[in-house]
């Protein structure tokens, strides 16, 4: 399974589920209730800003193994694990919120999980199932586009309408917006990632590592500049490339994907952890919303609170979705077995 497998996606895959922990931690811990004055202040903006790169690298990762799929009945049936993950994780979701509120009943719970709301962070399946019911049309229309220069055209076309209005919050002030481009697109972004993993698929460039990470903590660092000068040493600013549409995180996502993706990791250790943690990015993040509400309430005053929140959330997540793993084997293969038994 190790030689299959891309260990630098696996890599990313790994950075970015991380990274969508340490987002949601930063929130709940409310880590920015302070003056934006100080290293302390500007290290953990800077930490914010690095790791909004997280949804646009699963996006690329996405577009950089699907880009060839083709509209069949195997395609679509790849749907399948997601639903089944999401629906067993988002019911274990609905039923801790009974537990913590009488006031909803088993109707509002069974709904909950069908309208994407027993789990906090489920946008993200609603919109995935979205994006990969309409993959095999995207990939098609990219693959009518024969020339190098027509598909960086298209990028350029979709970096403009989903990415680039971001720019404009730079001037923006908290009475008043200067969309001068227009924003109309920007809940598109998904298409943009989507295809800009399908060109780096098909043209594999190779930038210098060094280079990547220097561009992607420039593109985490200029943010934390622009809040600076714009807070005048007062509360955080908190619409200054603030999305997963905004030009920093493009940036920041582009340099990282590039410095990662065909990294060939060689220490079999090392590799088979990536692996682990990679076929589980999704239930991890998914159980990430269910550990919080469990640990959060539970905790005091600790040292080094945000990283070890961090961590601690994410191996209580990590180890939820092996339990979770373990369960749908044995559920699977008590049914082939049963299924045997019936045929013979």
């Amino acid at each position: 399974m190790l030689q299959k497998r891309l260990a630098g996606l696996d890599l990313i895959k790994v950075m970015a589920v991380f990274s969508v922990i340490s987002i949601h931690s930063i929130g709940n811990l409310h880590i920015l209730d302070m003056n934006m004055q100080g290293i302390k202040a500007f290290i953990i903006l800077t930490f914010r800003y690095l790791v909004m790169s997280c949804v646009p690298l699963f996006l690329m990762i996405t577009g950089f193994l699907q880009g060839r799929k083709t509209m069949d009945r195997k395609f679509y049936k790849g749907l399948l694990p997601i639903l089944a993950s999401y629906w067993f994780i988002a019911a274990l979701g609905a039923i801790y919120n009974m537990s913590q509120d009488a006031a909803i009943t088993w109707q509002t719970a069974i709904l909950s999980v069908f309208n994407f709301t027993a789990n906090n962070y489920s946008w993200y399946v609603e919109m995935f199932i979205g994006l990969f019911l309409l993959i095999p049309f995207f990939n098609a229309g990219y693959a009518s586009l024969q020339t190098k220069q027509k598909k960086l055209f298209l990028l350029a076309i979709l970096f403009l309408l989903t990415i680039a209005p971001s720019v404009m919050t730079m001037f923006q002030t908290a009475e008043k917006s200067y969309d001068i481009l227009s924003k109309y697109w920007m809940e598109f972004y998904p298409i943009t990632y989507y295809l800009l993993g399908v060109f780096i698929a098909e043209y594999k460039p190779r930038p210098n590592r060094l280079f990547c990470l220097a561009g992607a903590l420039l593109c985490s660092v200029l943010p934390v500049v622009i809040v600076f000068l714009k807070a005048g040493g007062g509360a955080y600013v908190p619409w200054v490339f603030n999305g997963f549409y905004s030009v920093s995180s493009f940036f920041t996502a582009l340099f990282l994907f590039l410095a990662f993706y065909q990294w060939d990791i060689q220490n079999k250790a090392f590799r088979f952890v990536l692996t682990a943690v990679a076929v589980s990015s999704l239930d991890i993040y998914l159980f990430s919303n269910l550990t919080e509400k469990l640990i959060y309430p539970h905790i005091g005053q600790i040292p080094l609170k945000l990283p070890v929140m961090i961590l601690i959330i994410f191996a209580a997540s990590f180890i939820a979705a092996k339990i979770k793993q373990l369960l749908f084997f044995i559920c699977r293969t008590g049914y082939q077995k049963l299924k045997n038994q019936k045929r013979s």
